[in-house]
């Protein structure tokens, strides 16, 4: 009669538990020596999976795409993209000759429009209310976390200063740019404006589960520095793409101007200030905190 040692016995529960909370969170077909591959979640369906050659054949049902193929060289990850995704649900990659771990991510690519509705009007925000009321040309970006593009409490870039100020969009596009070529970007987004105080807009773009954010914004104009906005709003929640999404737009005051009301002179403010939420002129109406419209965003199903 063989004894286990306790140790022995502590790390085969360990390793039990590490294996269960492996297969909770993804399900793995080994289909080929040095090869396997990974079901996201439910309702896909692996099909077939082969290697000829230097080239594996993955073919599933069930999902809805675009599909994104990984890899990793551990169930574990880290997993990355291998090529571009795809609608078909089968594909061809370069077989590796170390074992390799494949899964197939749905719905990739999600398909977006966004309308700015602006409430601004004299029945609205009726204190000095300026006859030549309106907003500049939407402005901003998709990325992922490791870029932030405005926040609150801190300093605007130039990119944010010259939309704030004077509706430009080149500065802050250049920034997104720059971004998009350091990996932290996947595409700027670039819009029409409002002619009036009140009135719509909308903007179509897509978005990836690798850069799901998105950053844009609008100058009120005219005023010194203030605009509308939202920064690193995520599409993706719970790991499913948001069917329809309604953010209310407050004021903000980038900081890079000191005038107190809409058409007031330039007064360059040296150093900046943070970028603060408007709580005073022009967004307190009756003792009422006003927003200045809505951003609605609502997926786009093919």
């Amino acid at each position: 009669m063989s004894v286990v040692h306790p140790q022995t016995k502590r790390r085969i529960r360990q390793s039990l538990r590490r294996l269960i909370k492996l297969l909770c969170a993804i399900v793995l077909i080994s289909l080929a020596p040095g090869h396997a591959i990974s079901v996201m979640a439910p309702p896909f369906d692996i099909t077939g999976f082969s290697v000829s050659g230097s080239t594996a054949t993955l073919t599933w049902n069930g999902g809805n795409g675009p599909f994104q193929i990984q890899s990793a060289p551990t169930a574990q990850g880290p997993f990355t993209n291998l090529g571009s995704p795809v609608d078909a649900q089968t594909t061809q990659v370069a077989a590796s000759g170390s074992p390799t771990f494949y899964r197939v991510v749905a719905e990739q690519i999600a398909r977006y429009q966004v309308t700015f509705e602006a409430v601004w009007s004299p029945a609205t925000h009726p204190i000095n209310y300026p006859d030549d009321a309106h907003w500049s040309g939407l402005v901003g970006g998709t990325h992922n976390g490791s870029v932030t593009f405005w926040e609150l409490d801190a300093f605007a870039t130039t990119g944010i200063k010259n939309m704030a100020e004077f509706g430009s969009q080149s500065a802050l596009l250049q920034e997104v740019s720059v971004a998009i070529e350091i990996g932290a970007a996947q595409t700027q987004l670039s819009g029409g404006g409002i002619s009036g105080g009140s009135g719509s807009v909308s903007l179509t773009f897509d978005v990836s589960r690798d850069f799901p954010l998105v950053t844009l914004t609008s100058m009120i104009a005219p005023s010194p520095d203030w605009f509308i906005g939202v920064n690193g709003k995520s599409l993706l929640e719970n790991n499913h793409w948001v069917d329809s999404k309604v953010v209310p737009l407050y004021l903000h005051d980038a900081g890079t101007d000191a005038g107190p009301s809409y058409a007031s002179p330039n007064q360059p403010q040296f150093p900046f200030a943070p970028i603060t939420r408007i709580s005073g002129f022009p967004a307190l109406v009756n003792s009422e905190q006003k927003t200045f419209g809505t951003f609605t965003f609502t997926r786009i199903r093919d």
